[in-house]
């Protein structure tokens, strides 16, 4: 669970705070964990933490987009204003130099 204090954010789960008080809140800011994972804001930058409370990915993403989670074990985003993809390991699978990334969807009859 996310709790806020005045404009600032921490990480619970029912026995402890996992977390200081240290994102960037309102709540909109966040998403659920997916692939032990969670999009979280610190100081306008967007990076991951698992279920722990631990920095998984570090808080150097501009922008996250839909669906917000990982698929596949990918999620695209954005650094200097640039798309790329990276996994849940942080890897950059494609590079940071694309204007925007789309999901193709193939129908087939």
């Amino acid at each position: 669970m996310i709790v806020q204090k005045e404009s600032k954010g921490a990480l619970i789960n029912a026995k402890t705070k996992l977390t200081d008080f240290e994102f960037d809140m309102p709540l909109k800011y966040h998403s659920y964990f997916s692939e032990g994972l969670m999009a979280v804001r610190k100081n306008e930058k967007w990076g991951f933490m698992n279920e722990e409370g631990k920095t998984k990915i570090p808080f150097e993403y501009d922008s996250r987009f839909l669906p917000f989670h990982f698929t596949n074990g990918l999620l695209y985003v954005m650094k200097d204003k640039k798309m790329g993809v990276i996994n849940t390991k942080g890897e950059v699978v494609i590079p940071f130099e694309y204007s925007s990334i789309y999901d193709a969807i193939f129908e087939y009859e």
